[in-house]
């Protein structure tokens, strides 16, 4: 399960909402949490439809500051959730990991004092939570005196503060990915300061759990704050699908006008920048569409056949005509099946008259089984059989074979390598 956090200091800058899509599109989170979003419940709403996410929990911000929001995914199992003043705490049914666990959204005040009392609070709640939970978000804590905020000194009181809650509670800090720091103040020169404030803190318990889990630093335009991206099985990531243009879009009239729409939306920078942007917004705008018509051409055959089906059975009027019309629906589902499945082929020599589906599907199995590679021999003589172990020993050799640092085959390779330049 991934988990996207992130202080994004307002959800109303220009930037904010889109960067969210783009992290959101390239790490497939199920939960996102958004400290400091400065908004009320009714932008929040906007925001999670803009996102698409399917739930959402909000706790408003006290003026113009603050606000707290966690979104899901409807395959997240949430079996109860509350709120404090700077947390929001979720019980999540992980069936992957076969438990329940917390996971805890926090936002720290920058006040010392304060900081003090919301720790002592965590220090009650975690009672409540068991053995397996972990806290997310920004802690505001500061890792040394020697740094400098604004040309002042800043104490380590609150670091140490700290560092006592984090010990006296057991708390194992994941493993991150990526720059160490996670806010800078982005100032030029000797004033600029770099600070992990953003931390993921684990029970001992949760830890040993999730033992590979790691916490990902992902740098960011629209806020001071990096992202963090928890991921807690990293070994079953998404792996993202390569964009085809499906033939069947090019029959339906309304894609012209989406491809329109999407090329017609300003972009700035360079020309080879603007063209890239471009085609990205065509591919996003076209799988939007295609989820919305759902064109899955097998699945529209069985609807049709099964109200074919139901029809029979009746006894009402009009029958017959209602019968012609399902067939010709019918119809057209097998040519955009038989579509389909030719372009998924690459069978380009066949004529568009003379196909046969089930050809090409068989095609498209036979190549697929052609291409996956189901066992490997090692270089010692034994077999990797599943997948993992598949995966493993091709990273290995080659790492090996591109860092040996005495290569013993290099007149073998440049034997190979015509002479250009005679003389």
């Amino acid at each position: 399960m991934k988990t996207l956090v992130w202080n994004c200091r307002g959800v109303g800058g220009p930037l904010t909402i889109p960067q969210l899509k783009e992290m959101i599109y390239l790490h497939f989170p199920s939960i996102v949490f958004l400290s400091e979003t400065k908004n009320k419940k009714t932008v929040m709403e906007k925001v999670k439809r803009q996102l698409k996410f399917d739930q959402c929990y909000v706790v408003e911000p006290v003026g113009k500051a603050g606000g707290l929001t966690l979104f899901w995914k409807e395959e997240v199992q949430v079996e109860s959730i509350t709120d404090g003043n700077f947390f929001i705490e979720v019980k999540i049914k992980d069936l992957e990991a076969k438990c329940e666990w917390w996971l805890v959204g926090v936002y720290a005040s920058t006040d010392e004092n304060i900081r003090k009392e919301q720790w002592r609070k965590i220090e009650e709640k975690k009672k409540d939570w068991g053995d397996l939970w972990i806290l997310v978000g920004d802690f505001n804590d500061i890792r040394s005196g020697e740094e400098k905020w604004g040309g002042r000194v800043r104490a380590e009181g609150s670091y140490r503060e700290f560092n006592r809650f984090i010990k006296e509670n057991d708390l194992v800090d994941i493993a991150f990915e990526g720059k160490p720091w996670t806010w800078c103040n982005h100032w030029e020169g000797e004033g600029e300061v770099r600070e992990r404030l953003d931390r993921c803190l684990g029970s001992v318990n949760w830890f040993q759990l999730f033992a590979k889990a790691v916490c990902i630093h992902q740098e960011t335009e629209a806020s001071d704050h990096s992202f963090l991206i928890l991921d807690t099985i990293p070994n079953q990531r998404k792996t993202k699908r390569r964009f085809y243009f499906d033939q069947r879009w090019a029959r339906n009239g309304e894609s012209k006008g989406i491809i329109e729409a999407a090329w017609g939306k300003e972009q700035k920078g360079s020309r080879m920048f603007k063209v890239m942007r471009k085609i990205k917004e065509c591919r996003m705008a076209l799988l939007i569409w295609n989820r919305k018509l759902r064109m899955n051409s097998g699945m529209k055959m069985e609807q049709i056949k099964k109200k074919m089906q139901e029809l029979k059975v009746s006894d009402g009027d009009g029958i017959r005509g209602q019968l012609v019309d399902m067939k010709l629906q019918l119809s057209k589902a097998y040519k955009e099946e038989e579509l389909y499945w030719s372009q998924k082929a690459r069978c380009r020599w066949l004529q568009e008259g003379d196909k046969n589906t089930a050809y090409f599907h068989a095609s498209v199995m036979a190549t697929r089984k052609k291409n996956k590679i189901t066992a490997l021999q090692r270089s010692n003589g034994e077999w990797c059989e599943t997948e993992q172990e598949v995966t493993n020993e091709i990273c290995s050799y080659y790492q090996q074979l591109l860092t040996t640092a005495n290569p013993e085959q290099e007149q073998d390779v440049t034997q190979g390598v015509p002479n250009t330049i005679s003389r």
